[in-house]
């Protein structure tokens, strides 16, 4: 191959160049990339109703400001992705996290962290799907994302929602003691926000806010039973059964790009995001 074929084909592969370059953005290096897998991925449009938001690591020991460690996940250090998932795995929307403090929009500056990346996710879907059959799809979230105003105005958006807040996120203080059985719930309903706040016992008090669900009917769910020594039937309600079900999107789609990652310890943070997503 001469040498100019070479550089041809090289600068065709190249997606950033100089003039991408963005003070402001500290993932210009990659913007285009992910801006050309985005564009690919939405060919198909919102195909499932079951979605959900979460974040997802890609293993990298690079040198680089955009690195995170999270304490706890099966891969510690690399890069923090959010997703937009449907709930067999599927990739609907993806963006790289560059910082608590980087600018997603001017709209959304001043809201919180969580609420600023569910939005920029669903800024496509609501792009591309009619208000019509808006409310035919269900969004799921855990604790990170969901707060009180970010509920309220997906559901002024007709989109249903269904996540597990923290105690200091929510007016409503439902109480269960401590020692109460799995499966006992205590239920509020407020009539003018539409929302549930439902607080389920399972092996700690879990706290659910959904404008989708409630409690009937009631479902089934398998947790250990140290009085009986073994896996028992309990009843759940129904915003429960429907988290647990659809939520795990993304963690299915983590693990699908675990699979066919190489074995090659890459040096570079733009060839790890490249070998995860593309």
């Amino acid at each position: 191959m001469s040498r100019s074929h070479f550089e041809m084909i090289k600068s065709k592969l190249k997606y950033s160049k100089a003039k991408d370059k963005d003070p402001q953005d500290k993932a210009w290096r990659v913007r285009a990339l992910l801006k050309l897998f985005q564009k690919n991925i939405l060919k198909f449009g919102f195909w499932n109703s079951a979605l959900s938001v979460d974040e997802m690591m890609a293993k990298s020991y690079a040198r680089t400001c955009l690195k995170q460690f999270i304490r706890g996940k099966p891969t510690p250090f690399g890069l923090k992705f959010w997703d937009l998932c449907a709930a067999n795995g599927y990739l609907f929307n993806i963006d790289l996290y560059c910082g608590k403090n980087s600018v997603i929009g001017d709209k959304l500056s001043k809201c919180a962290l969580g609420s600023r990346v569910v939005l920029h996710l669903l800024k496509p879907f609501f792009e591309l799907t009619s208000d019509a059959t808006i409310p035919l799809y269900h969004l799921y979230f855990d604790n990170y994302f969901t707060n009180l105003d970010l509920v309220v105005h997906l559901n002024r958006l007709k989109l249903k929602c269904t996540g597990t807040v923290r105690d200091n996120r929510v007016p409503v203080k439902n109480v269960i003691h401590k020692k109460a059985p799995r499966g006992t719930y205590v239920v509020k309903h407020k009539k003018n926000s539409g929302i549930n706040y439902i607080m389920v016992m399972n092996s700690k008090p879990v706290l659910i806010l959904s404008t989708a669900a409630g409690v009937t009917p009631l479902s089934s769910a398998k947790r250990y039973s140290s009085i009986e020594k073994e896996k028992v039937d309990i009843p759940v309600p129904q915003a429960f059964h429907l988290y647990n079900q659809s939520m795990g999107g993304v963690d299915v789609h983590d693990g699908h790009c675990n699979n066919l990652l190489p074995s090659i310890r890459l040096k570079k943070w733009t060839a790890c995001m490249k070998a995860k997503h593309v």
